[in-house]
């Protein structure tokens, strides 16, 4: 065979595809297929960390039911292009917001609900929490 044709990857910059001794095509370095949680607005926050946007990732779960497509370089030096990158750390912002101000305490609010019928006040679960007995 000849040379395979150009193909665009969408993905992470740092993506790589390499051709094997056997012949068969690898790609490496793709963890990063999906985008960042933004990182705290506050960099110093005791939660900050720099190089979090490598692997604090936002879950594909998430990412399925999300209104918009993100951008996985967002917050990275491989999203170069200042407006594009501007664009794209604001929709990671956003996203990142939502899950944690609305998605994560909604879970919440419904594992408490359907807790609380094995609570022993039928309230809320806490320490005295006890599963029922067959």
């Amino acid at each position: 065979g000849g040379a395979a044709a150009s193909q665009v990857i969408y993905g992470p910059g740092d993506i790589e595809g390499h051709r094997g001794h056997d012949g068969r095509y690898y790609v490496l370095d793709y963890a990063r297929t999906c985008p960042p949680e933004a990182p705290p607005r506050d960099r110093t926050a005791p939660s900050y960390d720099a190089r979090g946007v490598f692997y604090k990732l936002l879950r594909p779960e998430f990412l399925r039911k999300y209104k918009n497509t993100l951008c996985c370089d967002a917050f990275t030096r491989w999203d170069y292009d200042p407006v594009a990158a501007a664009a794209n750390r604001r929709d990671v912002r956003e996203a990142t917001d939502y899950l944690y101000d609305t998605v994560i305490p909604r879970f919440a609010a419904k594992v408490d609900a359907e807790l609380a019928a094995f609570a022993p006040t039928g309230g809320p679960c806490s320490t005295t929490f006890a599963p029922p007995t067959a």
